[in-house]
């Protein structure tokens, strides 16, 4: 790890003397987006939509401009509040971030969440010339301090560091070179370039993995033309949605709608859910019109008969075995997209793609995708007033197989928000670029369900969301070689004890189909249907005495059991963490977390801090301790060094993992150093 050190501190010397004119407020603390992604998805790590955040915040959405789409990216943003925030517009233009609590439905508390993420005018200033108006350089180095089995064996080639660097840059508004004027409401046109070269631990080359894209936005016109990669959200994600989205949480409103935002420049790191090619985009007379064709090879496995009998999801080619996946196949596909709005408030989108494969595909057992070409096409319908919305959207794959949704989003009165939402997605359905909404991680075959959601505010400083979801799993699935069902229910109590101190608690339970092993009356083992049940109880306690210290105490206790054996299990998880400013360019975020569980499955997740960018949500299980530390230093105004260090303790064990994953004694410990710059 020695020489990316280096490299980086020498990059940071560099940056350091062509910022040091930039301006940036020093007394803010670093905004923490590890709560909302509690709010808005389940357990699991998902980097896309960290990355989703991330860009908001980097390049906050222009009140006076963003479309609808784009403010419901927003976590916590209803389309309900979305329509009425253009209504108000519509009759004078913000002036100033703090004037949306003049809007219907914004608080204070909305206003302080989704401050980060707007702004009224400014950007990039218009310029004669085509020029450079920002650069933004990230460079990331992380490792195990702990030797894995695999590179002492020698079984992972590569170095043991994870690199990541991304660049993206943007130019001056080209509206003065494009002949357009700015209105009332300037809005802009800029070209854009991005580029994210990644490598994991065990491989050799530092750009194992790639991509970027070039794009030209001509915001008067909503236009905009993307070579490279990219990705497609579009209606309710039947059809098309990047590979992640939000989901069930705490957040019980907003999460069932998605209402696309069509395509969109791509540099994750998710090596398997992006297009290649070219997408153009573009508004006519209350029409959007988008197109887009892909070219991409995939990373997947094809056995002696050529026949592709799985995809690789993980990204890892460490190995001669997994750099046998690597852009193994490949595929071909066209689409578009036609969103019609007649009137204000109505919506009307067609969509579709046709696909196809370099080799026949044989994945999913019985229903799964059997060939070399696919197809799906939908229809999506939206209806919003300044109370409600309701939504709807339905999908044909390519052998006739239908999917369904459909919701409503109602706010009957101030202190009152209501959510229901239904999907059909029946067994043969096959839509292999969807993301629907639904228990089974956004996959939308094989699961029938009913979702309703509630938000109260009973009096000033206290909020009660609940949801309940009902679903059934009409065939056997991976887990369940039977039909199942299940339901999934939370409620979460927040309030503001005082000015500065806040309290949370949280009930979730999930009743779920499982498979369990019981012994016949010959003593042999058998396999049977019963119910899993899991509860969870989580309090939390919160100082914010200043902008820049924050005192956070939190305890779950979770309870595992199943109905035919009678087995039953526990977890418990308790952290503290502190975030202050220890210097005035010196920032810190740690937190001490104690864990102790039966086993493996009665593991407690806790989303933690990290370097922007970069998320962590372990499940920690067993018996032993987690702390961690996360420091920022500013370089100067425009240059940031950042620095996280993680260590875990297991009691009682002599190895962590397994194979070559596997690490000696009780200790894992990992170390990641990062710079962010704008110039």
């Amino acid at each position: 790890m020695r020489r990316e050190v280096v490299v980086l501190l020498v990059v940071s010397l560099g940056v350091a003397v062509v910022t040091a004119q930039g301006k940036r407020d020093s007394t803010r603390a670093p905004d923490e987006l590890e709560q909302m992604l509690e709010e808005i998805t389940q357990d699991a790590e998902d980097s896309q939509l960290l990355e989703l955040l991330s860009a908001l915040e980097e390049r906050p959405l222009d009140l006076n401009t963003a479309s609808p789409e784009e403010l419901q990216q927003l976590p916590g943003l209803t389309s309900v509040l979305a329509f009425a925030i253009v209504q108000f517009r519509d009759r004078a233009p913000f002036e100033h971030v703090e004037d949306l609590l003049r809007v219907e439905g914004v608080t204070e508390e909305l206003l302080a969440r989704f401050r980060r993420f707007l702004r009224v005018g400014g950007g990039e200033p218009p310029a004669n010339t085509l020029t450079v108006g920002e650069i933004r350089f990230r460079s990331r180095v992380s490792q195990d301090l702990q030797r894995r089995r695999g590179f002492m064996e020698g079984t992972y080639p590569g170095s043991p560091q994870k690199v990541y660097n991304r660049l993206v840059a943007r130019s001056t508004d080209l509206n003065p070179l494009l002949g357009n004027p700015s209105g009332e409401r300037r809005t802009q046109s800029w070209l854009e370039a991005g580029l994210v070269i990644e490598k994991d631990p065990g491989e050799q080359s530092l750009n194992n993995f790639v991509a970027g894209y070039l794009t030209l936005n001509i915001q008067s016109v909503g236009s905009r033309v993307i070579l490279g990669d990219y990705v497609v959200e579009a209606g309710e994600g039947l059809v098309f949605w990047r590979s992640t989205g939000y989901s069930k949480g705490s957040e019980v409103i907003s999460t069932i709608q998605k209402n696309g935002g069509g395509v969109k420049p791509y540099v994750s790191t998710d090596e398997n859910s992006f297009l290649r090619g070219i997408a153009a985009e573009t508004r006519l007379w209350g029409t959007r019109i988008s197109a887009f064709v892909s070219r991409r090879s995939l990373n997947a496995s094809v056995n002696d008969e050529g026949i592709l009998t799985s995809f690789n999801a993980s990204g890892l080619f460490r190995t001669p075995g997994e750099l046998l996946n690597k852009d193994a196949s490949g595929e071909t596909l066209t689409g578009g997209i036609v969103s019609i709005i007649p009137v204000p408030g109505l919506k009307v989108g067609l969509l579709g793609y046709q696909t196809t494969f370099d080799h026949p595909v044989m994945v999913g057992g019985t229903f799964g995708f059997h060939g070399t070409t696919a197809s799906v096409f939908g229809l999506n319908a939206s209806w919003t007033n300044a109370r409600s919305t309701v939504f709807s959207e339905i999908a044909r794959d390519h052998a006739g197989a239908m999917a369904g949704l459909a919701g409503v989003v109602w706010k009957p009165t101030r202190v009152l928000d209501l959510s229901m939402i239904g999907r059909m997605y029946p067994r043969d359905f096959i839509s292999l670029h969807a993301f629907g909404f639904g228990e089974g991680g956004g996959l939308t075959q094989n699961e029938t369900g009913l979702y309703v959601g509630v938000k109260l505010k009973p009096f000033s400083g206290t909020m009660v969301s609940s949801y309940f979801d009902q679903f059934i799993v009409p065939w056997r699935s991976s887990l369940v070689r039977l039909p199942s069902e299940g339901n999934d229910f939370l409620t979460l109590v927040q309030t503001q004890l005082t000015r500065r101190l806040s309290a949370t608690l949280q009930y979730k339970r999930k009743n779920k189909s499982a498979t369990e092993t019981l012994p016949d009356q010959y003593d042999r083992d058998t396999r049977r249907v019963g119910m899993r049940r899991q509860s969870s109880y989580r309090a939390t306690v919160e100082l914010n005495s200043s902008v820049a210290f924050r005192w956070r105490s939190r305890v779950e206790w979770v309870q595992v059991g199943y109905d035919l054996t009678g087995h039953r299990e526990e977890g418990l998880l308790a952290f503290q963490d502190i975030r202050t400013y220890l210097f005035p360019r010196l920032f810190l975020n740690a937190r001490v977390i104690v864990f102790h569980t039966d086993s493996f499955d009665s593991r407690v997740y806790e989303f933690e801090s990290d370097v922007p960018g970069a998320l962590n949500n372990p499940g920690l299980y067993g018996k032993g301790y987690r702390w961690y530390v996360t420091t920022r230093f500013e370089i100067s105004p425009s240059l940031d060094l950042w620095l996280k260090y993680g260590h875990t303790v297991k009691e009682g064990v002599k190895v962590l993992s397994s194979g070559p994953n596997q690490i000696d004694g009780d200790l894992e410990n990992r170390v990641s150093l990062q710079i962010d710059a704008v110039l």
